[in-house]
């Protein structure tokens, strides 16, 4: 798991970066990530790590590159700590398509379109920050358009992460409880 801040008028920067203990003896996706069950023995799990993600998460929109294959391992740990799993959220993947006017790319693909600099590197921490750089770069877009608001992002087009506009971000105090429960 990686979080990278995108704060307004600060470099990047990764605020989380861990392989994560499944507790699976056998991995799936071995193949594309190169990660194996040797790798993730001595690292944490995802209950040691959820307060650290919530903290990262609360009050901002998620920025991600390929929501769905996120949300299929992310929702259902939230899920299973008994936190929210519906959150704002926009997919580079869709408004990069949206705003090229072109098919869905991945993120290997919208960063050399783009111009940023990324390795194609499975890992998780060289993809969050391209989705970063590519975020940054649709943001820009975006301003040419005259959209700074997801308003006036949703009045422009439908995309497929809107309905989650309607959702607030975690709360501050949801860390807290996370943290309790975890220490308990």
């Amino acid at each position: 798991i990686s979080v990278c801040r995108a704060d307004p008028g600060q470099p990047l920067r990764l605020s989380l970066d861990t392989l994560v203990n499944t507790g699976k003896a056998s991995m799936s996706g071995a193949a594309v990530h190169g990660i194996l069950p040797h790798h993730v023995r001595n690292a944490p799990t995802f209950e040691e790590v959820a307060a650290d993600l919530v903290r990262d998460m609360a009050g901002r929109v998620i920025v991600c590159h390929n929501a769905d294959f996120l949300f299929k391992f992310l929702k259902p740990e939230l899920k299973r700590m008994k936190l929210k799993t519906d959150f704002p959220y926009i997919d580079t993947m869709h408004l990069y398509a949206m705003l090229t006017r072109g098919p869905n790319r991945s993120l290997h693909t919208a960063c050399i379109d783009e111009e940023i600099e990324y390795a194609g590197s499975p890992l998780s921490s060289s993809a969050c920050l391209a989705t970063g750089r590519l975020w940054r770069n649709l943001l820009e877009v975006l301003a040419t358009m005259g959209i700074a608001t997801f308003g006036k992002m949703s009045a422009k087009r439908k995309y497929p992460f809107q309905p989650s506009f309607k959702y607030l971000p975690f709360e501050v105090h949801v860390v807290y409880e996370v943290e309790e429960s975890i220490n308990r």
